[in-house]
């Protein structure tokens, strides 16, 4: 995938996550996601087949953030995740992951 092609998906989930909230699962539409990050219906479904695939791609975005958070924290805490500490820091609100 292309440089290109990255952004323009990063740009469709940032967008599907915003609609998402926004709007819910069953009154958002492809639709929508197009016509908000400005690019042909078409295209998002080139690289999303479906609305599940989509939310799909979101969730394991958003997981794989996640997880790619906590190693941080785990792996910069010198107990190992042991400490009541490490959990403090990496309770952080989502709007900081980004």
């Amino acid at each position: 995938m292309g440089g290109d092609e990255k952004e323009r998906e990063r740009a469709i989930l940032d967008v599907t996550a915003e609609l998402l909230l926004r709007h819910g699962y069953n009154k958002l539409t492809m639709s929508d996601v197009a016509d908000a990050v400005g690019l042909n219906r078409r295209l998002v479904y080139l690289l999303f087949p479906s609305k599940d695939a989509l939310i799909e791609a979101l969730l394991l975005r958003e997981l794989n953030t996640y997880v790619e958070i906590w190693n941080h924290c785990l792996e910069s805490d010198p107990l190992g995740g042991r400490s009541p500490a490490s959990i403090g820091v990496c309770s952080l609100p989502s709007s900081s992951y980004h």
